[in-house]
């Protein structure tokens, strides 16, 4: 392995169909398929066991930023899975040197037909990692860390921001919430909201 070339290594460790990223975009994913996103098949180089490939889903979510963070970004309607084991994962584990971080926390996308939680209606589908923020009501999934939480004709969605200490935000990508790379630096939780 060590003459590979980075970008084959890279490809050969870690398969995804559609990454999201964490901040300043919108994705709109329509109308598509997905095949063949296994992740046990018995060549598989890098895994917590042989066959076993840790780092395959259909959607990877970008998780390492304390600094940049998601909004409500993501939407999908129309996807439909074709041999698929794993359909979302994290870029970063709750055990790598990151940790738990802000983007972490705030993952989530808006399922407009349910064909990607794959409950028959629309969707919200959000991080595991925010406690039950994303947790809309009793009948929501827990999969893959994310739950899955199928919409009453008249849920709605919104988004906020929360301001509580201007000295504390002035700090953000400086000596508190990075940018991912440095997990010395942490983002600790000042404030919390409810709904």
């Amino acid at each position: 392995w060590g003459v590979c070339n980075i970008r084959d290594f890279y490809h050969f460790n870690i398969f995804g169909g559609f990454q999201w990223y964490d901040v300043g975009q919108q994705h709109i994913l329509t109308n598509s398929t997905f095949r063949n996103c296994e992740n046990t098949w018995s060549r598989c180089a890098y895994g917590s066991k042989q066959g076993q490939c840790d780092n395959i889903a259909v959607f990877m979510s970008l998780t390492h930023s304390d600094q940049f963070v998601p909004e409500n970004m993501q939407i999908t309607s129309n996807i439909k899975f074709q041999n698929v084991s794993q359909v979302w994962r994290y870029s970063t584990a709750l055990t790598s040197p990151e940790g738990l971080t802000v983007s972490g926390r705030l993952q989530n996308w808006y399922d407009a037909d349910g064909t990607t939680a794959r409950l028959g209606g629309r969707a919200q589908i959000g991080s595991a990692r925010a406690n039950e923020w994303w947790k809309y009501n009793d009948d929501c999934i827990l999969e893959d860390e994310a739950y899955k939480c199928r919409m009453a004709p008249r849920d709605g969605q919104a988004s906020f921001v929360l301001h509580y200490s201007e000295a504390l935000e002035n700090n953000i990508g400086g000596s508190v919430c990075i940018n991912g790379g440095r997990p010395n630096i942490k983002c600790p939780i000042v404030a919390k909201a409810t709904h």
